[in-house]
């Protein structure tokens, strides 16, 4: 086997891979919003409940999306998109950028959002 088929196999499985995860994530949210951190433990993934201080919290509560990407994962979270390769990107990048609004990351990661 070539070394360009090989990678090619490779990047077919690995998109395979991900797209399990995906479905898999996906349901979760969809089928078990109330205790979705057991659901996704139980497919691997691991919990870290971050210590934080009630500045933080009035933080989160006030939290609003800044810009379009926030607003599309505001609007997986509450069930009204569906889970795609786009929406795994915007969290990534909204997650990486130099200056992100981690007050809203944390809250939509930690249930139902009313923003």
């Amino acid at each position: 086997m070539s070394k360009k088929k090989k990678d090619k196999t490779i990047e077919e499985y690995e998109k395979l891979r991900n797209k399990i995860a995906m479905d898999k994530v996906d349901e979760i949210f969809r089928t078990q919003p109330d205790s979705y951190i057991s659901a996704l433990e139980e497919i691997g993934f691991t919990y870290y409940e971050d210590d934080y201080d009630d500045d933080e919290e009035m933080e989160e509560v006030n939290a609003k999306p800044e810009n379009q990407n926030q607003k599309d994962l505001v609007a997986y979270f509450q069930g009204q998109r569906e889970l795609s390769d786009k929406i795994l990107q915007t969290f990534l990048e909204e997650r990486d950028t130099e200056n992100p609004n981690l007050p809203l990351i944390r809250k939509i990661l930690k249930g139902p959002t009313k923003t």
